[in-house]
């Protein structure tokens, strides 16, 4: 999977929407990615927020374990009630 601007990935039955992907070149030549991205939960729709990635990361599992990882803190803050 590679990580493109209007891709909606679900993950644990919260759905994630890429808004945007910026790509950027770090002082090293590195090429990375700042991605743009919603998170859609039951009418729930959040604010738009980021995630830097490298470019040899956003094609990879580790993509898909970010994405993880951002619904784990989401459904965090949820159970807290810190999040409608």
């Amino acid at each position: 999977m590679v990580v493109r601007e209007g891709m909606r990935i679900t993950v644990s039955h919260v759905t994630i929407e890429i808004v945007e992907v910026i790509p950027y070149q770090t002082p090293s030549g590195g090429k990375h990615f700042l991605v743009a991205y919603r998170i859609h939960d039951h009418g729930y729709v959040s604010p738009v927020a980021h995630f830097w990635i490298s470019e040899t990361e956003s094609s990879t599992e580790k993509l898909k374990d970010k994405l993880a990882e951002i619904v784990d803190y989401y459904k965090q803050l949820k159970t807290r009630g810190v999040l409608p």
